[in-house]
């Protein structure tokens, strides 16, 4: 009997073990799958400061090939002060020459901070390609350049590493599709799907960031501001002495006829005062003469 016990409770062991092994392989292979995603995740994050992450997957003894940077993203930004004595034919000049090299206005502000002159705030996209041809553009008589300023700003780790890790999320989306089309648990499915719309989310965010340095990159951004420049006192005309001689005897006769016809208006229009002041005058002048008569013979 006890020689049966000894064969029959170590079976009996092997048989429960196996069985809750067997019960456990339900999602065995999605949590398999997970922590080599996971692997994959942190390769891709652990590489050395200022370093390139490669494009595909790194297997076990692979070297890091690196990846042609000679292409560098860079966003170009120009500044332009300008002065002109055309204001409303400069204005005009810069929005044909924006259109000219395929570029847009973004913003526009007009000020007028005297009487006479004006001044202008341009924000333009320009293609980066036609940045250069379009500053040259503003060499010219038209316009004084009083400043003059370009600057760049390198984001070529910025986009790669974007780049990078959009390419991750998207083998992480692949992989977390493939788990969900072999779940057979409700619980696995929720939790597959949980983390797919996490990935989702995260690809969209980097796609978002990737178009707008695509945007900054490809576009570079023009401020430019024009003001108008007062215009010399002297004109053609002042140097014409003949002629502002005419125009003044014109101006002298016109004051004459202006100046009677102000006294008639004045007079007529005064009639009756002037009748009773002369009369009330009279009256006491001839009083006072009378007077001084009488006084005289006495």
């Amino acid at each position: 009997m006890r020689k049966i016990l000894k064969v029959l409770i170590p079976a009996l062991i092997l048989l429960f073990l196996t069985l809750v092994a067997c019960s456990s392989n339900d999602y065995e292979g999605v949590s398999e799958q997970d922590m080599a995603i996971q692997n994959d995740v942190m390769e891709y994050q652990a590489y050395d400061e200022g370093g390139i992450r490669p494009e595909g997957s790194i297997e076990d003894g692979e070297i890091d090939a690196p990846v042609d940077t000679t292409d560098r993203k860079i966003m170009y930004n120009a500044h332009l002060e300008l002065t002109t004595r055309k204001y409303d034919q400069a204005v005009l000049f810069v929005e044909e020459e924006v259109k000219d090299v395929a570029g847009y206005i973004l913003n526009k502000e007009t000020h007028r901070y005297d009487e006479r002159l004006r001044s202008s705030y341009f924000t333009i996209r320009v293609p980066e390609k036609n940045l250069q041809r379009f500053l040259n553009r503003f060499e010219s008589d038209l316009f004084r350049v009083e400043y003059n300023a370009l600057s760049g700003q390198d984001v070529t780790d910025q986009y790669v590493d974007l780049n990078t890790r959009l390419n991750t999320q998207k083998q992480l989306e692949e992989r977390l599709v493939s788990f969900l089309e072999e779940a057979e648990s409700t619980e696995d499915l929720l939790q597959i799907s949980r983390d797919l719309a996490n990935v989702q989310l995260e690809i969209e965010r980097l796609t978002g960031q990737l178009n707008y340095l695509d945007n900054r990159i490809d576009f570079a951004t023009v401020d430019l501001t024009l003001q108008e420049e007062e215009i010399s006192t002297i004109k053609d005309g002042d140097l014409n002495i003949w002629q502002r001689i005419k125009d003044q005897w014109t101006r002298s006769y016109d004051s004459i006829i202006i100046f009677f016809s102000n006294l008639f208006v004045f007079i007529v229009g005064n009639l009756p005062v002037i009748i009773v002041f002369i009369t009330v005058t009279s009256v006491i002048g001839l009083f006072v003469r009378k007077r001084y008569k009488k006084t005289s013979s006495d």
